[in-house]
């Protein structure tokens, strides 16, 4: 893992309890807009690493750009369905890692993330699913117009 992980959209902290007990973290910034939710990631990740920040991820900064952001972002603002909120997440994604760093998405199949994902990273490669879901593995943060391959194909 990467040694400065960000997790856009904590939510109650499933992925970031996962990704702190690998090791190579140093500090993992849970980013969440939902007090209630943050709330619950705090008692649920208590892990000396994690850091909380009541924050909407579609605007979240930090000083200095990180190596890892993992994410599975909201696709709905009250019961109305908006793919655009991921899009924004990819973006804050793209624009808080360095060159080097790696994005590491989790997506309900059906939504279109791929063309945002290649406007933003150089590289995207599905690396896992089923019919319901999707992991995205995304790279080269800024070097835009990537070809997204599906999970299985030939590097």
């Amino acid at each position: 893992m990467p040694t400065r992980v960000v997790d856009l959209g904590a939510g109650w902290g499933w992925l970031s309890a996962q990704a702190l007990a690998r090791p190579g973290i140093a500090e993992l910034h849970l980013v969440e807009a939902d007090h209630a939710a943050l709330t619950s990631a705090k008692r649920n990740v208590t892990d000396p690493r994690a850091q909380f920040h009541w924050a909407d991820a579609r605007n979240f900064t930090l000083r200095e750009p990180v190596n890892g952001v993992i994410m599975n972002p909201p696709f709905h603002e009250g019961r109305q369905a908006d793919p655009r909120l991921g899009a924004d997440f990819i973006a804050t994604a793209a624009r808080i890692l360095t060159g080097a760093g790696r994005l590491w998405m989790v997506a309900n199949r059906h939504l279109p993330y791929e063309s945002v994902l290649a406007q933003h990273f150089g590289q995207v490669h599905e690396i896992a699913g089923d019919t319901r879901f999707k992991v995205i593995e995304a790279t080269a943060a800024g070097k835009g117009t990537a070809t997204v391959r599906a999970r299985g194909a030939r590097r």
